[in-house]
C-alpha cells in the first residue's frame, strides 16, 4: 500500500515532479493522497490489475495526463483524484462505490462511461465537471440513474448534455 502524502511527509519522488512523464504502478493496491499531485509533465498512467483505491489529489493538477485505464479492481475514487488534469474521457468500472468530491472536475473532461449494472452507491454530487456533454451507462441502470441528473458540479447533466444507454455485455 502507498502511502498518503502531506506537506510534511512527500514522496521520494517529490524532487524530480514536474520532470514524470509517465508512471507504472505495478506493486500496490492504494495510490496514496497527493502521490502524483502537480506533476505538469504527467501524461500517462498504467496501472496494475490490483489497484482498489485512489486517494484525495492523487493526479490533482497533472494538466497533461491524458492517458489512464481505471482497472475492474478499483472501488474508490478519492476527492479531487483527477482535478485539473487533461482527460477528455474516462470509463468507470464496474466495481466502483465511491467517487469522492470533485473526482473529475477538469475542464477537458467531456465523456463518461460507466460500466456494470450497478451505479455507484456513494457518488459525490459534484464529482464530474460541467463541461461533461456525454454520458453513457448500461440500460440496466433504468431512467432514474443518478435520480436523473450526472453528478455533475452544476448539479445536472444541463444544456448540450445527453445520456446515451447501451445494453450491458459485463
Amino acid at each position: 500500500t502507498m502511502t498518503d502524502f502531506t506537506e510534511t511527509n512527500q514522496p521520494e519522488w517529490q524532487s524530480q515532479i514536474d520532470n514524470i512523464e509517465k508512471v507504472i504502478i505495478s506493486s500496490t493496491t492504494n495510490i496514496g493522497s497527493n502521490a502524483f499531485k502537480g506533476a505538469t509533465s504527467l501524461k500517462s498512467v498504467i496501472l496494475s490489475d490490483n489497484i482498489n483505491t485512489i486517494g484525495d489529489n492523487a493526479f490533482n493538477g497533472c494538466s497533461q495526463l491524458t492517458t489512464i485505464e481505471l482497472k475492474e479492481s478499483l472501488i474508490t475514487i478519492g476527492t479531487n483524484a483527477f482535478t485539473s488534469t487533461g482527460l477528455t474521457q474516462i470509463i468507470i468500472p464496474s466495481k466502483v462505490i465511491t467517487i469522492g468530491d470533485s473526482a473529475f472536475n477538469s475542464q477537458s473532461l467531456t465523456t463518461i462511461e460507466f460500466k456494470g449494472i450497478k451505479e455507484p452507491s456513494s457518488c459525490s454530487t459534484s464529482a464530474f465537471t460541467t463541461s461533461v456533454t456525454e454520458v453513457k451507462v448500461p440500460i440496466e441502470y433504468g431512467d432514474n440513474i443518478f435520480r436523473g441528473e450526472i453528478p455533475r458540479s452544476d448539479g445536472n447533466c444541463g444544456d448540450g448534455c445527453t445520456f446515451k444507454y447501451y445494453h450491458n455485455t459485463d
